[in-house]
């Protein structure tokens, strides 16, 4: 029996269009989010983690 290509390909297709619908979703919350004074999920983290690789870099350079 030979594959299905057609099918394989529309999974595919309909695969991309939820992840780029979610995407979209995800784009507008934290928009909102933002218009509102919130800060949006992961936000936080990203300050967080250069924070800190500043502290790793200023106890690096101490003897």
């Amino acid at each position: 029996m030979k594959p299905n290509y057609g099918y394989e390909k529309r999974k595919k297709e309909l695969d991309k269009k939820k992840k780029k619908e979610e995407k979209e979703l995800k784009k507008k919350l934290r928009k909102e989010a933002i218009a509102r004074g919130e800060v949006p999920e992961g936000e936080g983290d990203e300050e967080a983690d250069d924070s800190d690789e500043a502290t790793d870099e200023s106890e690096a350079g101490e003897p």
